[in-house]
């Protein structure tokens, strides 16, 4: 019979959870499920978040098809729809959070990718930023990168840069087919080997199975 608590303190000990052990999460009653995880989330992370608050720099428009998002030009979303937000008022809105008292800022551009002005606009902001506040923490999410663009960005002072994986490879053509899971992942891969810090998830709830976000989980690690 499966023991929820003799896997969470092999977890607590180092142990890496293997596909078949998620999926006998499933059944586990979800009291002890939670109670479970919240012991290996004190032992990993205490009782310490960061807190991150976004900037959408560039909204709408996208031309990818992803079914989840309301900035897609597939779909006919109420939303506004503006380009990339001033050199200016980018960095006066992320000034405001900043001396609110939020360190950690993300900007979050719609798109397949940004342009190359776009793109040589938030490298010179991050830049000054990064120059003039030193703890203040820079995270971006600008698309698919090129292996140039991510050197360039950590020669700015990004701290993290994100591309979510959204699902599970099986999955992922079912949400969205104007790019690759593979596309994702080589993006991700540049991020990793660049030694900038990756924010990477998903979304549950699009029609996934429990063995997608497993997969998704297991691909994350």
């Amino acid at each position: 019979m499966f023991d929820v608590n003799e896997l969470k303190n092999k977890v607590l000990d180092g142990y890496k959870v293997t596909k078949e052990d998620a999926k006998n999460l499933i059944d586990v009653p979800l009291d002890d499920l939670a109670n479970a995880a919240n012991e290996i989330r004190k032992s990993f992370c205490g009782n310490n978040f960061d807190a991150c608050m976004l900037i959408n720099v560039k909204s709408g428009r996208c031309s990818e098809n992803c079914k989840f998002c309301a900035q897609s030009n597939h779909y006919n979303a109420d939303i506004e729809i503006y380009p990339l937000l001033s050199y200016e008022e980018i960095k006066e809105k992320s000034l405001a959070i900043y001396n609110s008292g939020f360190k950690r800022i993300s900007y979050v551009a719609s798109g397949r990718k940004v342009t190359e002005k776009d793109f040589e606009t938030m490298s010179k902001l991050i830049e000054e930023l990064k120059e003039e506040n030193k703890d203040i923490k820079i995270c971006v999410s600008l698309g698919l990168l090129t292996k140039d663009q991510i050197a360039a960005l950590n020669e700015a002072g990004v701290d993290r840069i994100h591309n979510n994986l959204e699902s599970s490879r099986n999955y992922f053509k079912e949400i969205c087919t104007t790019h690759s899971y593979d596309e994702k992942l080589d993006t991700i891969e540049m991020i990793h080997n660049e030694n900038v810090m990756i924010c990477s998830g998903g979304i549950f709830g699009m029609g996934e199975s429990f063995e997608d976000r497993i997969d998704l989980a297991l691909q994350l690690r």
